[in-house]
């Protein structure tokens, strides 16, 4: 029966997918310049170009949420089975396991998302200081 459902749900998907590239493709095909079906694709979805390494750090961020996510989940889910487990030592043991290695994955990803800010920070090119007797027009 999964199995079942689950031959559907991809076909669906990559029907799906076949209809929205090539829509894209047909609709950047009628238009004779790729720069103006880059700029009215913009204006249409109010995205703006973006540098390689903001686009990086809106993945990371991305990722970071979903990471905190899955810990709070794990975090509900050890403390629903330690709650539940009527003294039993398995499934107490096996509770704090969940516990245990939710809090090292995060401690893992704050770890590495310290230092992926260290180093962007390190490599961003610095600006130059702004002289205060500027006025800025609004």
């Amino acid at each position: 029966m999964p199995s079942k459902y689950l031959k559907f749900f991809l076909l669906t998907t990559i029907l799906f997918g076949i209809f929205l590239f090539s829509a894209s493709l047909l609709n950047a095909y009628s238009l004779q310049n790729i720069n103006e079906f880059t700029q009215q694709t913009q204006t249409e979805t109010g995205l703006q170009k973006a540098e390689f390494a903001e686009v990086v750090a809106m993945v990371i961020n991305l990722f970071l949420g979903l990471v905190g996510a899955m810990f709070v989940v794990l975090i509900i889910y050890g403390g629903f089975l330690y709650m539940t487990a009527a003294g039993t030592t398995e499934k107490v043991q096996k509770a704090k396991k969940i516990i245990i290695y939710a809090v090292i994955g995060l401690l893992i990803v704050a770890a590495a998302y310290s230092i992926t800010y260290f180093i962007s920070s390190a490599i961003e090119p610095e600006t130059p200081e702004q002289d205060s007797d500027q006025i800025y027009q609004i």
